[in-house]
């Protein structure tokens, strides 16, 4: 789940000692903890997809969840190879990019104007960008299966590239409209929730549950704000939005056709995906800032106690 959304964690500084055996580490770790949480959440994960690409009225979510017996285990993981598949490799490459810039470019940091921030921001845009080259076509092929599209992974992926291949790159631009502002207004939801908590203590410093309490409840507030988005990615992804058709004019034709709440659609269920996410999220956030100013705190501590003994040392043999 921390790999989901590491977007707004601080990683590891770039050191000027490594060796690209951390990079494949991290790959393995950041992919497999990627799949893992991907293969747990899955049933979730195909209620809300189905629920998003019904176009028209569709079931309700209390319908869809006692039609759940009756869809049985292998329609609940329909498309769960590509899910687990693409979340492995596309984390595991966006971890392992991050770490093989920050050994290259380590060095570097020797140069004026070649920060820690640089080389990270640097290695996290790559990062980002060449997982999400690996992820988008998975979560094409995932979503088609989970709609009842396709039989198997292995038709839904040369069926595409026979008519369009293009299509496994559709949703590209709803899934980036959906993430950045994810983010960014999910950070901004948690330091003000974090102050109402701490306001209602009197003042004093959250312990962690309460620090994963209120992640949670961030995360979860930040997907309702950006689930517009996420239902514009499952209908282009599914094939019911022309592919190439503008977003937002999608997005106006919807609201037209079936209403405002249609943007809404899935909306409970992706609230209880993002929720234990925002809640590791948050938490790593926090517990990481916590560590760099403790951390900072202590080189203080003893520059000033060095600088005292210094002054209060007795001169030595030869010394005025």
């Amino acid at each position: 789940v921390w790999f989901e959304a590491a977007t707004i964690v601080q990683f590891s500084p770039p050191v000027r000692t490594g060796n690209f055996k951390k990079a494949a580490r991290a790959a393995f770790a950041g992919g497999l903890a990627s799949a893992s949480t991907t293969s747990m959440m899955h049933p979730l994960d195909t209620l809300k997809t189905r629920l998003q690409a019904a176009v028209g009225k569709g079931p309700t979510l209390l319908e869809l969840i006692k039609s759940v017996p009756k869809l049985g285990p292998r329609k609940i993981y329909q498309g769960i190879i590509p899910a687990v598949s693409g979340n492995f490799l596309g984390h595991g490459l966006r971890t392992a990019t991050y770490e093989v810039v920050c050994i290259a470019l380590a060095p570097a940091m020797a140069f004026p104007l070649v920060t820690e921030t640089t080389i990270q921001g640097l290695g996290s845009g790559l990062g980002t960008f060449f997982g999400t080259c690996v992820r988008i076509p998975c979560e094409v092929l995932k979503q088609r299966l989970q709609t009842d599209q396709y039989p198997n992974v292995v038709s839904a992926a040369t069926g595409m590239i026979k008519k369009n291949p293009r299509a496994l790159y559709a949703g590209t631009a709803a899934t980036l409209t959906r993430e950045i502002p994810f983010y960014v207004t999910g950070l901004m939801i948690y330091e003000n929730l974090k102050k109402v908590a701490v306001a209602m203590k009197g003042g004093k410093e959250l312990e962690n549950y309460q620090v994963i309490i209120v992640g949670a409840c961030a995360g979860a507030l930040g997907s309702v704000m950006v689930n517009p988005f996420d239902v514009m990615k499952t209908r282009t992804m599914t094939g019911s939005v022309p592919l190439g058709e503008n977003l937002f004019v999608s997005m106006a034709h919807i609201v037209k056709t079936e209403g405002p709440k249609a943007l809404m659609k899935g909306a409970i269920p992706r609230m209880a995906w993002i929720a234990p996410l925002g809640a590791m999220n948050f938490a790593g956030y926090e517990l990481a800032k916590k560590a760099m100013n403790k951390a900072d705190e202590e080189k203080l501590k003893a520059k000033d106690g060095k600088e005292m003994s210094l002054r209060t040392a007795p001169p030595t043999e030869g010394t005025e």
